[in-house]
């Protein structure tokens, strides 16, 4: 991984690759806020590449591969944008477009 992290989500997407994005990471203090990073790992090199980051960071989240009106999306749902006490899940669903295309 480019960054390391914990509690992110890794979601397989349709051409064999991974895209990893959010928890908590080094870059985002472990704990003030989750990460909005994301990464996907490309099997063909085995390595690691920067994508673009979701709108907002997310930890303990899902992501779901669908298709959408403007190319392929993948939707981020639920999580956490805080892990200290009265952790208070997403206010809405995180939609994440144009990884593929």
């Amino acid at each position: 991984m480019l960054e390391a992290r914990s509690e992110h989500d890794a979601t397989g997407l349709p051409d064999g690759s991974v895209l990893v994005t959010g928890g908590w990471t080094k870059k985002a203090d472990w704990g003030k806020g989750p990460s909005a990073t994301a990464e996907r790992w490309n099997p063909a090199t085995n390595r690691f590449e920067a994508v673009a980051p979701m709108p907002t960071g997310t930890a303990l989240h899902r992501g779901f591969w669908l298709p959408g009106q403007e190319g392929k999306s993948l939707l981020i749902t639920q999580g956490m944008r805080t892990h200290r006490p009265g952790l208070r899940p997403c206010d809405a669903d995180v939609a994440h477009r144009g990884l593929m295309g």
